[in-house]
């Protein structure tokens, strides 16, 4: 069986699901869970595939995700979510194998700490587009300063979770391709660079002034942005973000005590907010 651009999702279900490029079924579901002895099998059957997720399945040994994974050279995404079974080095061992991953997602991985940040950005800092490393709570301000350089053609992030993300951090990641490391001069943005999505929801130490930043140096790139339950941003930093990011379509303010209208502001939303700035009408900015 080939399946050059094949992938297997095997996210918080107990079948397995192999699927062609043209998205028909390789294989009937099992009902049975995916085992060690399955994944294993799956890597060594699949050597090509340049997709997988088996976000949840947390009751799979490290030892043997890290060595069924590691084998997996063409991966370009890889979603590892809730597999908090992992730690630094497991995710360390997996990434370095790959030659250009694109997309992964850390998503609660708790034990993941600094040095498996760092490793994970110098292997793939310039290949990596979406990176979700929210919920890994060990991270500390200093690594995510530290890997938002290398990481220069980010449009997706997620840091919900994290408690170390501060003002600085935001800054670090926003202003990112200000500031590229001299050493690396083959390391350059791509002409479409910027962030375009970015997750800062439960990251309590985030405050109007992040959202200045990101105003600053995402005006033309922002798309989406959540700080749901940031209790330190105001409507004067919700609407710095909304007024002055042209490409903006939605931001989600919910549970965000210090915001007026704490709900999350669609395209309707935003209009408004822009005409009423415009005509010095508005309601929020005090």
């Amino acid at each position: 069986m080939v399946l050059p651009a094949g992938g297997v999702d095997l996210s918080f279900v107990h079948a397995i699901v192999l699927w062609d490029a043209k998205q028909e079924m390789c294989s009937p579901p099992r009902t049975q869970r995916i085992s060690d002895r399955g994944l294993k099998s799956i890597s060594e059957s699949f050597a090509h595939l340049t997709s997988l997720s088996i976000a949840g399945h947390h009751w799979l040994t490290r030892q043997e995700v890290a060595a069924s994974l590691s084998v997996l050279v063409h991966l370009k995404s890889l979603c590892l979510r809730g597999m908090s079974q992992l730690g630094s080095d497991d995710v360390a061992g997996i990434v370095k194998g790959t030659r250009a991953l694109e997309q992964l997602d850390l998503f609660g991985l708790f034990e993941f700490a600094d040095d498996g940040l760092l490793k994970v950005a110098k292997k793939h800092g310039e290949t990596l587009v979406e990176l979700n490393i929210g919920g890994c709570a060990r991270l500390t301000e200093e690594a995510l300063a530290a890997v938002a350089p290398p990481l220069c053609n980010l449009r997706k992030l997620g840091l919900a979770h994290i408690p170390a993300v501060t003002d600085g951090v935001v800054e670090a990641f926003c202003q990112r391709d200000q500031s590229l490391p001299t050493s690396t001069p083959t390391m350059v943005p791509s002409a479409d660079h910027g962030i375009r999505e970015l997750d800062l929801s439960f990251c309590t130490q985030v405050t109007d002034e992040g959202m200045r930043l990101i105003e600053q140096h995402c005006k033309s790139s922002l798309v989406t942005i959540s700080v749901r339950r940031c209790p330190l941003i105001t409507d004067f930093g919700a609407v710095l973000v909304a007024t002055g990011c042209k490409a903006i379509r939605r931001v989600d303010l919910s549970w965000c005590e210090r915001v007026s209208t704490p709900s999350v502001w669609g395209d309707g939303e935003i209009a408004a907010c822009r005409r009423e700035i415009a005509t010095g009408e508005d309601q929020w900015v005090h």
